[in-house]
């Protein structure tokens, strides 16, 4: 059992600081990032319903895992032109989304063979004439419509 030296503890007031309110350009990215993840979300579960199985099934290694959507080219900023392209997605087992991510030259063999030469380079096209960030609002419509139809078919 422990004393304090001194006898006991004073307690301070508690300042309070004043509540600034939200400011239109933190609304404003909050809203964005909203949209962003929402799109994400939406796309990745069209890309694994579309596809329905690990599209590497009949590579070398064995599937094990989550089905996961994997984007043959990045979707980091400076190729968010093709982000939402239903072409530079595929449904991956997680073995395989983290094999292929450890082994680049692999994944870009791999998705030339998926698409074949003349298509692989047209993607690769687009991924460079990025113009900045999508409007997320068509996308999200988009993709959900996509959706729906899924489930009623």
């Amino acid at each position: 059992m422990g004393v304090a030296l001194g006898g006991p503890l004073k307690r301070t007031p508690l300042r309070r600081k004043a509540l600034r309110p939200k400011t239109t350009r933190t609304t404003r990215q909050r809203t964005l990032t909203s949209l962003r993840k929402e799109a994400d979300r939406l796309f990745s579960r069209y890309i694994r319903h579309r596809d329905g199985v690990c599209q590497a099934r009949d590579e070398d290694r064995p599937c094990g895992g989550v089905l996961q959507c994997a984007h043959l080219i990045s979707r980091r900023p400076g190729y968010l032109a093709t982000r939402y392209d239903h072409d530079n997605a595929v449904a991956l087992c997680a073995a395989h989304h983290k094999w292929f991510t450890e082994r680049p030259l692999e994944w870009w063999d791999w998705c030339e063979n998926r698409l074949g030469p003349v298509r692989w380079e047209e993607l690769r096209d687009r991924a460079k004439a990025s113009k900045g960030r999508p409007d997320y609002q068509p996308i999200i419509d988009d993709l959900t419509e996509r959706l729906d139809d899924r489930w009623d078919a």
